[in-house]
């Protein structure tokens, strides 16, 4: 009986819905957004630890990357490193949609989303709820 009323009051509530909504649509915008901000305009030249020979990443007009090595080895090491720092990337958007810091990295385009981010208070849930938790799990 106490799951068919937790349900109900689940189905109708307001913040559910909008809860629902926002995760559906949350996604979509993303994606888009990474997509607009991925591609590679001005090639940039780095040296990284760890390589053997010369490694060309070039990324295409949707942000895919292409890698060309001359060894499996530093194929699969530039392969990784990419995927970390398109990983870290989307950490950090991530953090900044939750937020309402979208606005820092795409200009004007993004803040009316940045000013309903900021109604929702996810910024301050999480700052307190870190506030609450034991020093081992916060470490």
């Amino acid at each position: 009986m106490a799951n068919a009323i937790k349900s109900t009051v689940r189905e109708y509530s307001p913040i559910y819905n909008t809860m629902k909504r926002i995760l559906f649509t949350l996604p979509l915008i993303l994606v888009g957004l990474i997509t607009v901000a991925s591609g590679q305009i001005t090639p940039v030249q780095m040296s990284v630890e760890g390589l053997k020979e010369e490694v060309t990443v070039r990324r295409d007009s949707r942000g895919i990357p292409y890698i060309e090595a001359k060894n499996d080895a530093d194929l699969y090491f530039a392969q990784g490193y990419v995927m970390a720092s398109d990983r870290l990337f989307q950490m950090d958007l991530m953090r900044r949609v939750a937020r309402g810091q979208m606005s820092e990295v795409f200009g004007d385009r993004t803040l009316d989303e940045d000013k309903r981010w900021r109604r929702f208070g996810f910024a301050s849930i999480v700052e307190q709820s870190m506030a609450e938790l034991s020093p081992e799990l916060r470490a």
